[in-house]
């Protein structure tokens, strides 16, 4: 994983940030108040949006799994790269690093995913295998 400025990626890259940040006005979060936006850019430059949808019962969807869902739905299964954009320095859990390395397993390729932190402009960047080494597998 790698710490930069926004500034310091792709261009490409830079625009999917600013969708994710975008998509971070559709969250709905009233319980723990954290809003999480992110895009998928695919193969085609087709960019996909989702956000975090929380549940009083704890089941929650998390904006990675939305846009993922968003973008499986749409018939969109050839993924480049996935940002994440939130008011603090996270990373995808569990279940979405699961849920990025099964798009990775039927397409065969890495997905790169970014995250960005709202607050101080700083961005993580990694890819999909390097967030969950040892996954679930059959």
């Amino acid at each position: 994983m790698e710490d930069t400025k926004l500034a310091d990626i792709p261009i490409e890259y830079q625009s999917l940030v600013a969708d994710a940040k975008k998509a971070m006005a559709h969250s709905y979060s009233p319980y723990s108040k954290f809003p999480v936006g992110a895009a998928v850019l695919t193969s085609t430059g087709k960019i996909i949006t989702g956000a975090n949808f929380e549940s009083v019962a704890h089941d929650s969807i998390c904006a990675e799994q939305a846009a993922l869902a968003a973008a499986n739905a749409a018939d969109e299964t050839d993924l480049k790269a996935i940002a994440v954009a939130s008011a603090d320095s996270i990373t995808p859990c569990g279940q979405c690093r699961q849920f990025l390395l099964e798009a990775v397993k039927r397409q065969g390729h890495d997905i790169e995913v970014i995250d960005y932190n709202t607050t101080d402009d700083s961005v993580v960047t990694a890819n999909a295998q390097e967030l969950l080494p040892k996954a679930f597998d059959k």
